[in-house]
């Protein structure tokens, strides 16, 4: 769950959680990781529009989104 939340932590970050690094990052960087993140499936979603990268363009989008708007 993300620091200074009450709302109930999705599965991908309760399982991230579970990593010390994960739990110990400054809130700030984990949502640049995400940033980051987006743009690269981004990038790689306009070269290969396939129907997986397309999927993972739009969750690393969402999760980036997410992380924004806390």
């Amino acid at each position: 769950m993300r620091r200074g939340s009450s709302r109930r932590a999705r599965p991908g970050s309760r399982r991230a959680a579970e990593i010390p690094s994960w739990r110990t990052t400054p809130t700030e960087g984990v949502t640049a990781f995400a940033a980051a993140n987006a743009n690269l499936w981004s990038e790689i979603g306009s070269v290969d529009p396939g129907p997986w990268t397309l999927r993972l363009t739009t969750a690393a989008t969402a999760w980036h989104a997410h992380r924004r708007t806390g």
